[in-house]
């Protein structure tokens, strides 16, 4: 092993030990609040006088406030730097999370969770251009992994303590969904002071890194040799009218339609498929189904940087979680359509840190904040349609299973997309070309 290679795996490991569990716990406070509202629904809902139609839209109006502002957030960040952005934008949520436990009608929860939304656009893809930063493509998947952990950890270990919290109810006159919001929005605020206190935006800033240390990892990630079409997209304008970057972002749309149509309606399906009364029962139910699904994710992202291969890896898990899910509603057996959701999940969540090493694999600098922003933007529509597309179908035919149904179909869709597009993206991401690593790293964020 050369003295330069050592030095790079030092320093990446560094990163891994340093860099990424900052943001993954960032990232899990974020998954957190944005998921425990449908263990809040068990009771607020009630409280509210929701039907599912209404809880569908309340759910999913966080997502358009995130969608107006999720690119110029990113841009902003390309501007100021990484440390300052992404903790205003850990304050801004922790704050609003707070200020949600004192509505008092759907109506003013409704306004508090669209501005939930712009207080948090930025933060994941923001995220994905830090790590990209840091990381070669050899060890990127990897990264990407243990940030993406944080959602299927958060609605694993999530679910039970907002179960817990609901128990709260009727402390000081206040229902359970309250306490819920008020004591999980606390934690945000201090998780922003530590991540302005101690990230640093990128290697040159790193002061546990040595001078060699930082210089070997920045020739990793600048010098490298680059895929042709990696060099093409620096400028924002270009990649926000990239073909590319549009059809990822309508692809990574069918993950996220079945990832947040189960986060936001699976204690309510598992509370009434399998006639559970107690809360609690429910969340660990709900954490049987994504802890596995966080390991699946882990794995799946270590064979697919080992094998220097991304769309395979991409298309099997978003096949296999359409396919499962697909054939979920004719069970006819409830306990048998809770394991086949749990399969579907592994899937799902397979496919999210595998989808976020492609883009930098032809995005550079300002083009890869607005590009990832925009993927990102186009994808999180399914937060808004995903939850309210279930609640309707809910309504229309009695129960949830169709609506499920549906998700199938459309990831089937999207995964057949992303078939379409691997023809046009570098080679280094199709298991075409395992020696080259592009240049992830130029960006000033």
């Amino acid at each position: 092993m050369s003295p330069e290679l050592d030095l790079t795996r030092t320093s990446t490991r560094k990163a891994l030990l340093r860099v990424v569990p900052l943001l993954t716990v960032g990232g899990f406070m974020a998954y957190i609040d944005r998921t425990n509202l449908g263990i809040a629904a068990l009771d607020l809902t009630g409280d509210f006088g929701m039907d599912p139609k209404t809880y569908g839209l309340v759910a999913g109006i966080f997502f358009i406030g995130y969608m107006l502002f999720e690119v110029p957030s990113n841009v902003i960040m390309h501007k100021v730097g990484a440390r300052p952005w992404l903790a205003r934008i850990m304050l801004s949520w922790g704050i609003l999370t707070i200020l949600s436990a004192f509505t008092q009608d759907t109506l003013q929860f409704t306004i508090v969770r669209f501005f939930l939304g712009i207080a948090e656009a930025g933060y994941y893809p923001g995220v994905y251009v830090v790590l990209a930063m840091w990381f070669p493509r050899a060890t990127l998947g990897r990264a990407m992994a243990i940030f993406l952990g944080a959602s299927p950890v958060a609605l694993a270990f999530g679910a039970p303590i907002g179960a817990l919290l609901l128990r709260l109810g009727g402390t000081l006159g206040w229902s359970g969904w309250r306490w819920l919001f008020l004591i999980e929005g606390i934690p945000a605020l201090f998780v922003g002071v530590l991540i302005y206190l101690l990230l640093p935006s990128r290697p040159a800033d790193a002061k546990w890194l040595s001078t060699d240390e930082r210089t070997a990892l920045e020739n990793a990630l600048v010098t490298s040799p680059v895929d042709s079409q990696a060099e093409e997209l620096h400028g924002l304008r270009l990649a926000l009218r990239d073909r590319r970057v549009l059809l990822l972002g309508t692809a990574y749309l069918g993950v996220n339609f079945g990832f947040y149509g189960l986060a936001f309606w699976l204690p309510q399906i598992i509370k009434n498929e399998l006639h559970i009364a107690s809360s609690l029962t429910v969340g660990f139910l709900v954490a049987a189904i994504f802890l596995p699904a966080w390991v699946a994710s882990l794995v799946v992202a270590r064979h697919s940087d080992r094998a220097s291969e991304r769309v395979k890896h991409l298309i099997w898990p978003m096949g296999i979680g359409g396919a499962v899910l697909m054939i979920t509603p004719f069970f006819g057996i409830p306990w048998a359509s809770y394991v086949a959701i749990g399969i579907a999940a592994m899937a799902i969540i397979s496919a999210y840190p595998v989808f976020w090493s492609i883009p930098s694999s032809f995005l550079v600098g300002v083009a890869a904040a607005g590009g990832i922003a925009l993927i990102n933007t186009i994808a999180n529509a399914a937060g808004f349609i995903g939850p309210y597309f279930i609640g309707w179908m809910t309504q229309l035919f009695g129960d949830s299973r169709w609506g499920v149904f549906g998700i199938a179909v459309l990831m089937l869709v999207c995964a057949a997309l992303i078939r379409y597009v691997s023809p046009s993206l570098p080679a280094s991401v199709r298991g075409g070309d395992k020696a080259k690593s592009p240049s992830v790293g130029t960006s000033k964020v």
